[in-house]
């Protein structure tokens, strides 16, 4: 199958590129669901509760894809530890890749106060 991140993954391990990778993880597929709620409303999806393929179980460990192409990863879910990950991200010396998996289930606060909610709480785009 076509995959173009594995090919920037192997770019960023060949050619030593300092690539930043930032997952925002929801754990599921949300903008899919969301489209039922707003074009769908009346589908069988959401009249026979069946929005299969929404949620990702058992949830993968995207902190360590990068191992593969010699880079870093890390799974953050505060606004402390997606400071941290970001300053090592970015301190890295060895031109590696690196992935930050940021987990947004409910809602995160980041930086100067911006505001990531989960489109199945906050019901807007």
């Amino acid at each position: 199958n076509y995959n173009p991140v594995n090919a920037c993954f192997g770019l960023a391990q060949q050619y030593k590129a300092p690539i930043l990778v930032c997952i925002m993880n929801n754990e599921g597929y949300v903008s899919q669901t969301w489209n039922f709620y707003k074009y769908f409303s009346d589908g069988a999806a959401l009249t026979e509760q069946n929005t299969y393929g929404d949620v990702i179980d058992p949830r993968p460990d995207y902190q360590h894809l990068p191992q593969v192409w010699g880079g870093t990863g890390s799974r953050v879910a505060t606004e402390a530890e997606v400071e941290l990950s970001l300053k090592a991200a970015l301190a890295t010396d060895n031109k590696a890749l690196s992935l930050i998996d940021v987990r947004v289930l409910d809602h995160i606060i980041i930086g100067d106060g911006g505001r990531f909610e989960s489109l199945a709480k906050s019901n807007q785009l």
